[in-house]
């Protein structure tokens, strides 16, 4: 199983912990070895080693993915549908939408893990709109 994990899991992975004293837990995969990965527990903070067979790779609707296997690798998207262990894909550079497993996978934004803690990087001035100007264009 440790094995299997190696290669479906990465750098960089959200996770969900499924065994222990962490179960239910929510982190990210920060180092990988042999048989365990370092996880990072944001709303802890704190960096844990885990077993691959106490680790399930946590992916949702409005993550932004990329595949990294099959028909569909190196397509990045938006996750919109998630039953099980599939995930329908938006790619909105194609505005098409893929079907793939979970495990093909890697999140490459990190806000789900954030949550109510997630701060959207502030708008540039040029681009705020007042009640002159509606449209934001001079």
């Amino acid at each position: 199983m440790a094995r299997m994990s190696a290669r479906i899991l990465h750098i960089g992975d959200a996770v969900k912990i499924t065994h222990g004293d962490l179960r239910g837990l929510f982190g990210m995969i920060i180092e990988i070895r042999e048989n365990e990965a370092d996880v990072f527990l944001l709303l802890q903070d704190v960096t844990t080693s885990i077993p691959f067979s106490s680790l399930w790779k946590h992916l949702k609707v409005g993550d932004e993915v990329r595949i990294l296997s099959g028909d569909n690798q190196d397509v990045t998207g938006w996750v919109v549908e998630k039953n099980d262990d599939n995930l329908c894909v938006f790619n909105d550079r194609t505005r098409t939408e893929v079907n793939v497993l979970v495990l093909s996978c890697i999140l490459l934004t990190f806000h789900h893990l954030l949550g109510a803690l997630y701060t959207p990087p502030p708008i540039p001035t040029g681009l705020l709109l007042d009640s002159r100007n509606r449209t934001g264009l001079d």
